[in-house]
């Protein structure tokens, strides 16, 4: 090691010319590295959505949805098939034990779904299988509002002329899609009575729309030396061209044509989705990334195209920006450095005032940018991107950046000290603790290694943040044994002027460190005349260590402080949008009340296409996006919690759904503060009693606020039913009579009419007139040949209430009890009520939900932590050719690790995966500082060959380094803790479980471990003890 550094101190030049070749490398790499908002990794989550036209809810659950589900559970790696059966459309979740070899795992189920299909109904639809893909939603979201446009109602048709061509050409953007406003098209209202006297259907007309209104190609002829195309024009040029459509040619050749039962007109069409911006209506824009695309750059695209087109647009339209997924990334990265600033002022404060100089702080404010952006070369090497579990890594990780250097520039001090020669200090500081920072480092680095054996998502997810520490570590390992020697070569000293603040600072700070030496010196005599004390406090600190473990609050991910969260209120199908947009802007005005909001982006119902048809339809929910003011967005998770509690008082009859928006972790785990029981059996009317029995058992629990099951969601409707015989003598089918009677009452789509370049499209519809009830369905007639059928001698009408949903868990039908409790009271609370429900009958099962479950994660992660215990030991065993000895150092680290849930406790943090990595990164920072003492203890051991005295100067050695150490370290993390940095509350409990544990593990290293190898040195001495 020494020659080594020999070598570095020999060579300046060309260890500086490395280095600063590493951070232009690392400085490219920064720009070059991919950005996204979580790693690329395979979600363990296939969604599978097939299509049974004009099917019922009852057909499309008994002959879709369980048969694919009964195939696909035998999969290879399935952990859960979830399937939702609506009317005409199956959905179906298929959840993999691990994201591994998952391909394959795809593959196998593209083949079962083949294999399937054979014993689904001819007229299902092909199933599409599609990956799970958080980042697949839209990235970024504008909203768009008139400012001095003339007609608001030309608002939509001005964003998709003069707006949507410009920027969905924007290098990146894989889609854009336009919500809100109203529609431009052609409306053709048929008058139902007239039509029908020509004994003509409205498909029929639409079937003739469709087939004149387009212009056909019919070869070519030549002419001359060329071919001349040539074609079939029928394609209408306008209104008048399309009221002449021929529709139907009577017995005795008169034409009857489209204006002779129907009304042709423009209009612009209120679309069943609206948009609200801080409300004012408006129109969204939703970009769509593509695949492997920059969010960062290519927002920056969209909203410099944006402002381009507002400034040629002469103030028709303004626009603000709803959401933006990249804001995240760049604070996160504007964070990075706010705590690369922070930490390092602090480090060289710290340095400062233990080293009382100013050159040897000065090496520390370099080394560690050089180590953060040479980290960002080594990230493209590894192939990782710029995301927040990598970002996370790297703001946890710069804490530690000042370890290996702090060991090293602490025994340089002390030799420079002695001898006043910094070539020398430098050398000996790497001969003497080169060995013990190598250990040190790669101890840290091996404790990672369990974590590449974790199955589960969260397990693989957080591997890459494992990853990003380690390669940030080796980068301060290799900077802390050549550019820091170098670095302390060449830099002179540089003290403060005597009899200035500052010396009298330093002076007052060599005062504290003298009295901390003789107060540690005092103390660890102590403990080793009476170690009894010593085990006495360290069994009442194990047994309040695991007190802690059992009362701290449990989740498998914390909830981001994103600033903003989404609540979607559930309407009964078939509310008008009007009564949905007075019920959601009430509700809107109330939160405003409640909670400083800056903003809201509201989405008032959904428009959908009618399965198997081109006829219109609409879902009856509203969602609502709130943006707290930014001097509050840390309280996002106290409003919400609010929030929960004063619906369901203040709006007992709303079904609202509150949410994190913004948080991708949590959505892709399912919310955490929620119960979900699964009740699984074969009858849906056995199974909604007991939904019905439980819902009615935990009002009864004051811990639960709210309760429901999915089973209780019904919808009204009315059904007609066919006499199949009358309908085959006349030539109709269910399918025929529905798609009539849907194009009489919503409308439907056939061909459109070029006009400016662009097709505006036809909708054909009977009059309001014709359509006031249900009643009015069987006036209508049906065409037969010469004679015109009522339809009311074909069916027979009825109400019926049915389900909106039907629910499947693998082969079994299901239901879904969700309970919202109180905050911290989802474990009790889910006892209480498993605890009062009655015996549940043989023929059903009642079970927690089978999402991500925190004792399976914590299991996982547990093993982590005892794997790398475990590899630990065999490594300090292996290094010093000892068990006794690695026996020592490790343990007191279990004390560590577990002591550190304290202060989870005390600050209100949860145990999740996150303070779990930090507990595995514990235990290799824990054992850097004892494996530092037994270096210098073993030292001294062999010169004096009596135990007390080398333990008690080891650790008094000791006391410099592992203070600058842990300073420096807490220094760094202090930004995460204290949330000074986006998203940072991600990484808070883990910096606060590393930061806590840094004070006991230097309280370990100076009193604990001392004391023990002194015990176990003379065993005649340990036993009387």
């Amino acid at each position: 090691m020494k020659n080594a550094v020999s070598f570095f101190l020999s060579r300046p030049i060309a260890v500086l010319a490395f280095f600063v070749s590493l951070v232009i490398f690392g400085i490219l790499s920064l720009f070059d590295l991919k950005i996204t908002t979580l790693p690329d990794i395979g979600f363990p989550k296939i969604l599978i959505e097939t299509k049974y036209p004009y099917a019922g809810i009852e057909e499309t659950e008994s002959l879709v949805s369980r048969p694919i589900a009964e195939r696909l559970g035998s999969s290879r790696g399935v952990k859960a098939v979830y399937s939702v059966s609506e009317p005409g459309v199956s959905k179906i979740t298929v959840t993999f034990v691990d994201n591994r070899d998952l391909d394959f795992k795809i593959l196998e189920l593209r083949e079962k779904l083949e294999q399937v299909r054979e014993a689904l109904p001819q007229n299902v639809e092909k199933p599409v299988l599609t990956r799970y893909d958080p980042n697949a939603g839209s990235f970024l979201e504008i909203a768009v509002f008139p400012d001095k446009l003339n007609d608001p109602i030309l608002l939509r048709s001005k964003v998709e002329e003069d707006w949507k061509p410009i920027l969905e050409r924007v290098e990146g953007i894989a889609s854009l899609q336009i919500g809100g406003g109203y529609e431009r098209e052609i409306l053709a209202k048929v008058d139902s009575r007239r039509m029908l006297s020509f004994k003509l259907s409205p498909q029929n007309v639409g079937r003739s729309v469709v087939q004149s209104n387009r212009n056909v190609p019919a070869g070519s002829v030549p002419s001359g030396d060329k071919e001349v195309l040539v074609r079939v024009r029928g394609a209408a040029e306008n209104l008048e061209d399309l009221s002449q459509t021929v529709v139907f040619v009577g017995q005795d050749g008169e034409p009857v044509r489209l204006k002779d039962f129907a009304s042709l007109s423009y209009e612009y069409r209120k679309k069943s989705e609206k948009a609200i911006y801080n409300g004012k209506e408006c129109v969204i824009l939703y970009f769509f990334l593509e695949s492997g695309g920059n969010p960062v750059e290519v927002s920056k695209k969209v909203r410099k195209q944006a402002e381009e087109i507002l400034n040629s647009s002469r103030s028709e339209l303004k626009f603000e920006m709803g959401f933006d997924e990249s804001d995240y990334i760049k604070k996160a990265v504007a964070g990075l450095r706010t705590s690369l600033i922070i930490g390092a002022f602090l480090a060289f404060v710290v340095c400062a005032l233990v080293l009382r100089n100013f050159s040897t702080p000065l090496i520390i404010l370099i080394i560690v940018p050089v180590s953060v952006i040479a980290s960002f070369f080594l990230f493209r090497l590894a192939g990782l991107s710029l995301n927040m579990m990598s970002l996370g890594g790297l703001a946890v990780g710069i804490g530690m950046l000042f370890d290996n250097s702090n060991v090293i520039l602490s025994a340089a001090e002390r030799v420079y000290e002695k001898y006043n020669d910094r070539k020398r200090a430098a050398e000996e500081a790497v001969s003497e603790t080169g060995v013990s920072v190598v250990i040190a480092t790669i101890s840290t680095l091996f404790v990672f290694v369990p974590m590449s054996f974790l199955d589960s998502f969260i397990g693989s997810l957080f591997s890459e943040m494992a990853i990003a520490i380690s390669l940030s570590l080796l980068v301060s390992l290799i900077v802390a044994l050549s550019l820091t020697p170098t670095l302390y070569f060449l830099i002179p000293r540089i003290y403060p002027a005597k009899g200035t603040r500052i010396f009298k600072i330093f002076l007052k700070a060599e005062e504290i460190e003298s009295w901390i030496l003789q107060k540690h010196s005092e103390i660890l005599k102590n403990f080793i005349g009476r170690p009894k004390k010593l085990i006495i406090i360290l069994i009442t600190f194990l047994l309040v260590s695991l007190t802690s473990l059992v009362v701290v609050k449990k989740e498998i991910l914390p909830a981001m402080e994103t600033g903003e969260f989404a609540v979607t209120l559930n309407f009964s199908p078939g509310t008008i949008r009007e009564r949905m947009e007075d019920s959601t802007l009430g509700f809107e005005a109330y939160v405003r009340e409640q909670i400083p909001i800056e903003r809201t982006v509201i989405r008032i119902g959904k428009e959908i296409e009618a399965s198997g048809s081109s006829s219109l339809g609409s879902e009856a929910v509203s969602e609502i996006r709130f943006i707290l003011d930014s001097s509050y967005r840390t309280k996002t998770a106290k409003y919400v919690e609010y929030l929960r509690k004063t619906i369901i008082s203040e709006f007992p009859n709303i079904d609202a759904k509150i949410r994190y928006s913004g948080d991708i972790l949590t959505s892709l785990i399912g919310e955490n503060s929620e119960i979900r029981l699964e009740l699984r059996g074969e009858n849906f009317s056995e199974l909604e009693t007991w939904g019905e029995k439980i819902v009615q058992q935990s009002q009864s629990i004051k811990s639960i606020l709210s309760s429901k099951h999915t089973l209780s969601e019904k919808i009204r409707s009315y059904s007609l039913k066919a006499d199949e015989a009358k309908m085959l003598r006349y030539g109709w089918s269910n399918d025929s009579l529905a798609e009539y009677l849907r194009i009489a009452t919503l409308g439907a789509y056939f061909s459109g009419l070029e006009i400016s370049g662009k097709e505006v499209p036809i909708r054909l519809i009977f009059r309001e007139e014709d359509v006031q009830n249900a009643t009015s369905l069987l006036n209508f007639t049906i065409p037969t040949g010469e004679k015109l059928v009522p339809i009311g001698e074909l069916v027979e009408l009825n109400k019926e209430t049915g389900y909106r949903y039907l629910y499947g868990i693998g082969s079994q039908r299901a239901n879904i009890v969700t309970l919202v409790p109180e905050s911290g009271k989802k474990d009790s609370a889910t006892t209480d009520l498993l605890n009062r429900l009655e015996k549940i009958p043989a023929n059903l099962s009642i079970s927690t939900s089978d999402q991500e479950d925190y004792s399976e994660v914590s299991a996982e992660l547990g093993f982590s932590i005892l794997l790398a215990y475990v590899v630990l030991f065999l490594l300090i065993a292996g290094q010093f050719e000892s068990l006794r000895v690695s026996s020592l150092i490790l343990i007191t680290v279990p004390l560590v690790v577990f002591g550190s849930v304290i202060a989870l406790v005390i600050t209100f943090n949860s145990l999740n995966a996150s303070s779990f990595v930090g507990l595995i990164l514990l235990m290799g920072i824990s054992v850097d500082s004892g494996v530092l003492f037994y270096e210098y203890y073993h030292s001294f051991y062999n010169k004096k060959r009596i135990s007390e005295e080398p333990a008690i100067t080891a650790a008094s050695t000791i006391v410099r380094p592992v203070i600058m150490n842990s300073s420096t370290t807490i220094a760094g993390l202090l930004p995460v803790m204290f949330g000074l940095i986006p998203g940072s509350e991600f990484q808070a409990s883990m910096a606060i479980v590393v930061g806590f544990g840094l004070i006991l593990s230097v309280l370990n290293s100076l009193f604990v471990l001392p004391t023990f190898f002194v015990m176990t040195s003379d065993r005649k001495n340990a036993f009387k003890n």
